[in-house]
């Protein structure tokens, strides 16, 4: 989802908390995988305006490797 974020693309995701937090709000959530469902969250993706995944992209700034590199670490054996 960050990597699709990053790129500007409209992305769809689950309804899984891990999921749903990474994607900051900036994703289009899905509430099970029934055709129609996937459909319309597919369509409510592409609908997102310029500003929307723009918004998206400025989210994934955040994301960098080295800082999770270091805040992992920091979670686990304190900093």
């Amino acid at each position: 989802a960050i990597e699709a974020l990053r790129l500007r693309v409209p992305v769809v995701i689950s309804t899984d908390p891990a999921v749903v937090e990474i994607s900051g709000g900036h994703a289009t959530i899905a509430a099970d995988i029934r055709p129609e469902t996937l459909a319309n969250a597919m369509r409510e993706a592409l609908d997102r305006t310029p500003e929307q995944l723009d918004a998206g992209r400025a989210w994934t700034d955040g994301f960098k490797w080295s800082l999770m590199a270091q805040t992992i670490p920091d979670g686990l054996f304190g900093a």
